[in-house]
């Protein structure tokens, strides 16, 4: 069995866009894949929906949160409400041909100065 892994990080920010489908062309199949589970990770969360993280997140996934604390698979399924803009980068590896968050790093973004 081949576990193909790749290193994919996402700098993005809760209230930037969604990915544009048409961008999609040029882009590798494993690429676009990741950028559907960035797309439907966040929603997820938005939405607060707890089986798509349990699916997505391997058993012993860890994240590092804005406040410097690691969290593990439970903590981060059941987290609280952070409103608030941020930057993320998610590793995640291809196991059987689907692709799983093994941890992610979140960060506060903080306000420009005027």
């Amino acid at each position: 069995m081949k576990t193909k892994f790749l290193f994919f990080a996402l700098f993005l920010m809760l209230a930037a866009p969604g990915f544009s489908q048409a961008t999609d062309a040029g882009r590798s199949d494993d690429e676009q894949q990741i950028r559907k589970i960035e797309q439907e990770w966040l929603q997820a969360i938005v939405k607060r929906d707890a089986a798509y993280l349990q699916k997505l997140e391997v058993p012993d996934f860890t994240l590092t949160g804005p406040s410097g604390r690691t969290l593990n698979k439970e903590e981060d399924i059941k987290g609280k409400e952070d409103s608030g803009t941020y930057s993320w980068t998610d590793f995640c590896v291809k196991m059987n041909g689907e692709w799983k968050a093994v941890s992610g790093h979140v960060t506060v973004v903080a306000p420009e100065k005027k």
